[in-house]
């Protein structure tokens, strides 16, 4: 019998492999002039991935049906707002690529007002679905933490309750690099800390702020894990923590990494 993590993880991948088998399906139903019309590779790169996920679930018992069915293309994912968030962009992206062959159509036939109407819903369409994408990764720790499946993650973050995992899921889910937002706050976001934790145990809360390491000021995932892995197992870290305007030096000891 899995518990609830395995359960979930298997839930999540189950559905992907089969999102993936619908690709393989709807390629396979196309002529040979219109896949031959679309980028290269796409069969082969969606086989590759089943092929991969198939492999994970096959790894072990994860109590996982290889029928699993996919609701409404939605991927199975932590709880009710990650599962509508994932939904709407799905239809937002959806709609974004519609709207921008309408805007081609538009230019090449030559309607005034489409060409008018057809970018603007194509720039707010896809400007919502990068919103989504944006915020996905704290919905997905918020259900997860909803239904009591906390931070399993062994870093040195982590491990301290600083869990990072949010700011490394969200860089994930837009592809892109650590980027600084416009106006960067002072000090990194805390989410809420591993129950038991001793950052938990410190009383720090959701929305406190990591400030420095040691007296270094840090901001990103990577400056928190380069500061914590300065020092050996088992040794103090001190730490600057913000809470609203107030601010306070913790001592920590480093006590795990991958």
């Amino acid at each position: 019998m899995t518990d609830a993590r395995t359960a979930l993880l298997a839930a999540g991948v189950a559905s992907l492999r089969d999102v993936e088998g619908e690709i393989l399906a709807y390629l396979g139903s196309l002529d040979e002039q219109t896949v031959a019309a679309l980028p290269a590779g796409l069969a082969e790169a969606a086989s590759e991935r089943r092929d991969v996920l198939v492999t994970y679930l096959r790894a072990g018992d994860h109590g996982v049906r290889a029928t699993t069915s996919v609701q409404n293309d939605t991927v199975a994912v932590a709880g009710p707002a990650s599962v509508a968030a994932v939904a709407l962009y799905s239809l937002l992206s959806h709609a974004t690529i519609a709207y921008a062959a309408l805007f081609e159509m538009s230019l090449r036939l030559y309607d005034p007002r489409l060409r008018e109407i057809a970018p603007r819903h194509l720039d707010e369409t896809a400007q919502a679905a990068s919103a989504l994408a944006d915020g996905l990764a704290q919905l997905v720790s918020d259900d997860l933490v909803r239904k009591g499946l906390d931070c399993h993650c062994v870093c040195p973050m982590c491990s301290l309750g600083a869990c990072g995992c949010v700011s490394v899921g969200h860089d994930a889910a837009v592809a892109l690099s650590y980027r600084d937002d416009d106006a960067p706050r002072e000090g990194f976001d805390l989410q809420r800390p591993r129950p038991g934790s001793q950052l938990d145990d410190a009383g720090v809360v959701a929305g406190d702020r990591l400030l420095a390491i040691d007296g270094e000021a840090v901001r990103t995932v990577l400056d928190v894990q380069n500061a914590l892995r300065r020092h050996d197992i088992g040794e103090r870290v001190e730490l600057l923590v913000a809470h609203g305007a107030a601010r306070r030096h913790l001592e920590v000891t480093h006590v795990n990494d991958y």
